[in-house]
């Protein structure tokens, strides 16, 4: 019903000519627009309020899907307004979200339905349903930022894309693309924010790398997204893009600033490398890469080898001293939640410019809220130290709790890496532990409550057959 009612607005909306206008401007068809399900709202408080909330249930319903939101004082109003709506589509076909670009100078530009039960913004892929309705045999799948760098790339024939929603790649959504196809291409924009998406994408890609799969990276020039590339240069400039594999994006990052003529700098190079070729499965391309690796650093594979063995097990047995004992899954988050402050103790470096998951922010766990507490503060004061963190909370109810934390071992003391690169990834996989942990609660839940989303659904029916908004 609300992909419906946002789409009769594109067509027959009074005011529906700007977003047409926009569409056209963009070098977007009509026949663009119906494949994706294109949709107006309308500027106002309570055009879809009016036409979809006649009763009580409807309103409820409406509230629990995100597309209205309660007042404080009573009463609704519509989430989206003067916007051009994007449908999300699981990978059923079923529409479980919106989202909406502003027309105007409104903010923010994007805007994307909240997290419900049954849509998490870190397992979606907007395009994902389109290119399998249209494809059968699938052999690559471009990884882009945007709904309109999918929608600009699919006009040019470019059929094969996917976007992440507004958030970093996850390991859901890594799982996702390789049980569609094995090869991924990640385009990003070619400036610092498009980097650091590219290396938390090579990140969470390495432990699920098999030899049969394959990742590369394309990245635009300076100024350009795949959208205005693809208008400007044509599909097969884009195409025809300098990718990266992503075992050269490894090692290419890591040699930036080091001069392999210094033996000093080539051993540095061997000591960044290994924790990165830890977290790959044995197969073809690790040994290849330690083949390689070898030869710049004028070793043996052998000694790499060595050196894998011994990083390897220390990171394993610290690991597995993360919950010692501990059987159930809140006993496992709390000590690893603890783990994680006591980094930030040791090395709040580790917490500068981190993205955390969006779904940590929604959590009440007190752990989970001190975390992002800690984690804003360290933000605040990038050089702050250990004994800053201690006094700003001495005389709260946590400065008792952080003393012991400070008190134990440096979690990095054992044979590990301490340089900023390597904290802050030993930081990430305690947030990836703790994101998991919560995933897995959320996920028990929406499968004892999924009974009670059978009305939800039927709001989503456009007939017996299909589901719809």
């Amino acid at each position: 019903m609300v992909v419906r009612y946002y789409c009769r607005q594109l067509r027959e909306h009074p005011e529906a000519q700007r977003a047409v206008d926009y569409l056209k401007e963009r070098g977007l068809t009509g026949q663009l627009a119906r494949d994706f399900e294109l949709g107006f709202a309308p500027a106002g408080w309570d055009n879809l309020v009016n036409e979809l909330g006649g009763s009580d249930a409807a309103l409820q319903r409406l509230a629990k899907t995100g597309m209205i939101i309660q007042r404080e004082n009573g009463g609704y109003y519509d989430r989206f307004r003067d916007r051009i709506m994007f449908p999300i589509r699981d990978q059923r076909g079923r529409a479980i979200g919106m989202g909406g670009r502003v027309l105007g100078d409104g903010t923010p530009k994007y805007l994307n339905s909240p997290e419900t039960p049954i849509f998490h913004k870190g397992r979606e892929l907007y395009g994902l349903y389109q290119v399998r309705h249209k494809q059968k045999s699938i052999e690559q799948l471009f990884v882009v930022e945007g709904y309109m760098d999918v929608l600009a790339l699919s006009q040019h024939g470019i059929d094969n894309c996917v976007a992440t929603l507004g958030t970093a790649v996850t390991q859901d959504h890594m799982e996702r693309l390789f049980k569609v196809c094995n090869q991924v291409v990640f385009c990003f924009d070619g400036d610092s924010a498009g980097q650091n998406a590219a290396w938390r994408a090579l990140e969470i890609s390495l432990p699920l790398i098999r030899d049969s799969r394959q990742v590369h990276f394309l990245f635009m020039p300076e100024g350009d997204d795949p959208d205005s590339f693809v208008r400007q240069h044509g599909a097969g400039a884009f195409k025809r893009g300098n990718k990266l594999a992503l075992s050269d994006y490894l090692l290419n990052t890591l040699k930036t600033g080091l001069d392999l003529n210094s033996r000093e700098d080539r051993a540095l190079l061997a000591e960044k490398a290994i924790p990165y070729l830890a977290r790959l499965p044995a197969g073809a391309l690790l040994e290849l890469l330690l083949e390689d690796l070898a030869r710049q650093c004028q070793l043996t594979p052998a000694v790499l080898r060595q050196l894998l063995r011994e990083k390897a097990p220390a990171q394993r047995r610290k690991i597995i001293r993360r919950a010692p004992g501990r059987s159930t899954a809140g006993s496992r988050q709390a000590n690893t939640i603890s783990q994680a402050i006591r980094l930030l103790l040791h090395h709040p470096v580790a917490g500068v410019g981190q993205d955390v998951p969006e779904r940590l922010y929604q959590v009440t766990d007190p752990g989970v809220q001190f975390l992002l507490e800690l984690l804003k503060f360290i933000n605040q004061q990038p050089d702050i130290t250990c004994a800053g963190i201690l006094e700003h909370w001495r005389d709260s109810r946590y400065g008792e709790r952080l003393s012991q934390l400070a008190a134990m071992e440096n979690p990095l003391s054992e044979s590990e890496l301490v340089e900023e690169e390597h904290i802050k990834s030993e930081f990430l996989d305690y947030i990836s532990k703790i994101d998991t942990t919560i995933r897995n609660r959320q996920r028990e839940i929406e499968r004892k409550a999924i009974s009670n989303l059978d009305d939800l659904r039927r709001l989503f029916s456009k007939d017996k057959d299909s589901s719809d908004f």
